[in-house]
């Protein structure tokens, strides 16, 4: 299927496009704002949500014109100071932040108002691993799983990036397969047809996975400037059943979870 994705290029605060294919990047326009550390979701009524994180300071819901690149309205979400994860269940968006105690652990899952209000806040242990999970990358789902979730583990305990399933519902969360890293370095995924694609910032990559049994099929590498954050289907997909919107992650960044813009 031939589709293009939206993503961010923090480099030079634009919105782009990729064409999973080839994996050629085609610049859209401008955000006009400093885009850090940043996750998207088109929402089926064909709204374009980022939510960037600036580290430790402030998270803040945007808007942003699918035509133009430009960030057409700014909202600041209510209490948190990081963030890593977007999605959307229908025209409702859902969260991944810190709750406050590790700010790069983005522990919690909750509804976002575009006010930015947030609410009914749940955690997730993985029940086949026993760990607690950290919401680096979010999406929604394929078929009976609601949403999808990437985790960057890092040493000394670990070194691997994890591809979830996550029922808020049941609050359960179940781990499907597992990449080393840093050869996969996901910050975001989204779920077309029968496959999720993940987005890596560190590598340049976009990865294609198996969401059945956790394999990865394929990566084409990025052209352009690199440092890719966030990814959401392209306008040119929205038409497709509910099952094929697809929606972007999140992102924080630190030490060798994200490499991250110095301050302007």
């Amino acid at each position: 299927m031939n589709f293009t994705n939206n993503s961010i290029e923090v480099l030079t605060d634009e919105l782009v496009r990729i064409d999973p294919a080839t994996g050629g990047v085609t610049v859209v326009g401008s955000l006009g704002e400093d885009a850090r550390d940043i996750d998207l979701t088109l929402t089926p009524n064909g709204h374009l949500y980022g939510l960037n994180s600036v580290f430790q300071d402030r998270v803040d819901l945007w808007t942003i014109d699918q035509t133009s690149g430009a960030v057409t309205s700014i909202t600041q979400v209510v209490g948190i100071t990081s963030a890593e994860g977007l999605a959307h269940s229908g025209n409702d968006l859902k969260i991944g932040y810190s709750s406050g105690g590790n700010p790069t652990f983005s522990d919690q899952f909750a509804d976002l108002s575009a006010t930015g209000i947030i609410s009914n806040a749940i955690s997730f242990t993985v029940t086949n691993t026993g760990n607690d999970l950290d919401l680096d990358g979010l999406s929604v789902g394929l078929g009976n799983v609601p949403f999808y979730a990437t985790d960057v583990f890092h040493p000394p305990s670990s070194d691997f990036t994890g591809l979830f399933t996550v029922d808020p519902a049941a609050i359960i969360a179940t781990a499907i397969g597992t990449f080393s890293t840093p050869s996969v370095f996901a910050n975001d995924l989204v779920p077309l047809g029968s496959d999720v694609f993940m987005i890596d910032h560190v590598n340049d990559v976009l990865h294609k996975v198996n969401p059945l049994t956790g394999s990865l099929d394929a990566s084409v590498s990025l052209t352009g400037n690199g440092a890719y954050f966030g990814v959401a289907v392209a306008p040119s997909v929205v038409s497709e059943p509910a099952t094929l919107v697809l929606l972007g992650f999140g992102v924080a960044g630190v030490v060798y979870r994200r490499r991250r813009k110095v301050n302007r």
